[in-house]
């Protein structure tokens, strides 16, 4: 018998191990590893500099940054260095700020300025270079589709895109084959005609450099499709090399030179260099004595959650010069009280009204609603009684009813007891049942409500009670 209970249990724990062999060969055929990556925010530096990702980018490649939210000083600032203004209107307020920096800028200092919304009223330092900031109704960019219309998520996009640049490279090694093959038999001295088309025409190789250009822009679009974002081309250095921006603004920058008007001149600046897109143009640049200024729709561009889309931030390294500091201004000055009240006047005045409203009503609040008066007819004494119990316990005020019996009380037990308000409660209930012969637990009642009363009827039965006591004593 002790054997086979042996059996039973040697065989129970083979199959145990054998289950759990099973699980361990199915858990690692059927499941996959990968590194989860939760977004918990911001970090603290990230929600104060919104360039914070742009600051580390061009630290990297040694460029030197000073990032601040002190007063705009460019006395300080040495030229041929690159200040960065996130909004132009919000910081260049004054007529002295502004002819502080048109100084700067002609002594050979490099100036760059968000526009976002132009101040009304006053002088901006855009109208210096006849720039008008216009609001357009653009329309927003969809998400990229694959064939069947569904949206394709990040790691989709990239399969796509490593499929297609497997395809291009496949493409290439077959031309260059045949190229090969040409150099063969050019060399073993085969009849040419034998093999026409040896050496591509030009209109071939600008067919061919048209794929190339055309593959490219459908690799950035599978890379860079995302959701509210379309882009637009930028031509940087002579105009060879083309960069992708984003269209994260409304605000189009219109100047008379770029709609042709030859009776347009200035004597004051010179415009280098402009950027649009069908909407109108994005960045304009001008030349002003000695240095540059430079005037985009938006450098939302370079804020933390738009620095790594398009070319961003090549663009950015580009705008700054060789052996140069890049100076980072942003929110430099804060509205007063008394414009933030003018601006959500209305918003004030509501939240002002509701508030005063709501705090009129808690005053003049009732505990019960108002009963009609028949004529002819008064209310009897429980309904009185019944009312203004439930006063007292809604406003706490029961006290003022149950302290004097309690007084009165411990001082006709003092005869007994000199110490009776100090005893334990168990002490003084079992004293009042001694002289008084009513019931313990009907005695705990008091003692409890003489503490807290939740309820009319509570309050109702603590008098009952305390006035029985006292008529026993």
């Amino acid at each position: 018998m002790e054997k086979g209970v042996l059996m039973r249990v040697k065989l129970s724990w083979v199959l145990l191990l054998a289950s759990c062999v099973a699980l361990a060969v199915l858990y690692h055929f059927f499941t996959e590893e990968y590194d989860a990556h939760i977004w918990t925010g911001e970090s603290k530096e990230a929600r104060v500099n919104p360039y914070l990702a742009a600051q580390q980018f061009l630290e990297n490649r040694d460029v030197k940054i000073e990032a601040t939210i002190d007063t705009l000083d460019f006395d300080s600032i040495p030229t041929g260095d690159l200040v960065l203004l996130s909004q132009v209107d919000s910081m260049l307020v004054s007529q002295s700020q502004i002819d502080a920096a048109l100084d700067w800028v002609s002594r050979g200092g490099y100036l760059l300025v968000g526009v976002s919304e132009q101040a009304e009223g006053g002088r901006s330092i855009l109208s210096e270079f006849d720039i008008s900031p216009e609001y357009q109704d653009i329309e927003i960019a969809e998400a990229f589709l694959d064939a069947s219309g569904n949206s394709l998520t990040p790691s989709e996009r990239m399969r796509e895109a490593n499929q297609k640049i497997d395809e291009r490279r496949a493409e290439k090694k077959k031309l260059e084959e045949e190229s090969s093959q040409r150099d063969l038999n050019s060399e073993s001295g085969a009849d040419p005609l034998s093999t026409p088309d040896q050496e591509p025409d030009a209109a071939s190789k600008s067919e061919l450099k048209d794929e190339e250009a055309e593959f490219d822009e459908q690799l950035f679009d599978l890379l860079n499709a995302d959701f509210n974002h379309e882009f637009y081309k930028a031509n940087v250095g002579d105009g060879d090399d083309e960069i992708h921006l984003a269209v994260l603004d409304r605000i189009i920058l219109s100047h008379p030179m770029t709609f042709d008007d030859d009776d347009f001149s200035s004597d004051v600046y010179e415009l280098l260099a402009w950027s649009d897109d069908e909407y109108g143009e994005r960045l304009l640049q001008f030349s002003y004595g000695d240095g540059t200024f430079t005037a985009m729709s938006s450098t939302e561009l370079w804020e933390n959650n738009y620095i790594g889309i398009g070319d961003h931030a090549y663009f950015l390294s580009y705008l700054v010069p060789d052996s140069s500091t890049l100076h980072l201004f942003y929110n430099i000055t804060a509205p007063s009280i008394s414009a933030v009240i003018s601006h959500y006047f209305n918003e004030v005045i509501w939240s002002v009204a509701v508030l005063l409203g709501l705090w009129l009503w808690s005053c003049g609040i009732r505990v019960q609603k108002v009963l009609e008066v028949v004529e002819g007819q008064r209310r009897n004494f429980a309904e009185h009684l019944s009312s203004s119990a439930k006063f007292l316990v809604a406003n706490q005020q029961f006290q003022t009813l149950l302290d004097p019996i309690q007084e009165d009380i411990e001082q006709q037990m003092r005869r007994f007891h000199p110490t009776f308000s100090q005893l334990n409660e168990h002490s003084q209930v079992s004293m009042l049942a001694e002289h008084t012969q009513i019931p313990e637990p009907t005695l705990q009642q008091w003692v409890r409500y003489c503490s807290s009363v939740d309820t009319q009827q509570e309050l109702l039965a603590a008098l009952k009670i305390g006035n029985a006591i006292r008529k026993k004593l």
